[in-house]
């Protein structure tokens, strides 16, 4: 289980207010090896504040399910997934570092990375699709 923040560097056409937020994910207790990649499936729900458009402290809650691929040999995984968000629906993707593959004797596991949103439509009273990259830091443990 990871809870994580987030910050936005990037937003695009309608967000006039980089979001902030905090999220929970929640990933089975096992992984795949498909290939040479091992792969692990998690459920997430973020809970992002912005300004769109005319819409002011505008509250997106995303609800995904999306899979994370350890590289072999490589301090880092490959992320993607999709959901819901807003009205509409969502694509992510992005990179996560674990600081633990650098420092493994933190008694917690700890990754840094950046993530893409693509939100077909973030309110019903705002036409068109958008999207925000944010950088991320995500705090867990295992049970």
């Amino acid at each position: 289980m990871f809870f994580f923040p987030s910050s936005v560097s990037i937003t695009g056409e309608y967000i006039t207010k980089a979001p902030t937020g905090l999220g929970l994910v929640v990933g089975l207790p096992f992984s795949m090896p498909i290939g040479p990649l091992d792969i692990s499936v998690s459920a997430a729900v973020l809970m992002n504040t912005m300004d769109a458009g005319a819409e002011e402290g505008l509250s997106i809650t995303q609800i995904m399910v999306f899979g994370m691929a350890a590289v072999p040999d490589m301090p880092f995984a490959l992320m993607g997934g999709g959901g819901i968000a807003g009205s509409g629906l969502v694509i992510a993707g992005g990179l996560g570092v674990p600081v633990n593959a650098f420092v493994p004797d933190l008694p917690v596991n700890i990754m840094v990375g950046v993530n893409g949103n693509l939100l077909t439509a973030v309110d019903d009273n705002i036409e068109g699709s958008t999207y925000y990259v944010s950088g991320f830091v995500m705090v867990g443990t295992s049970f």
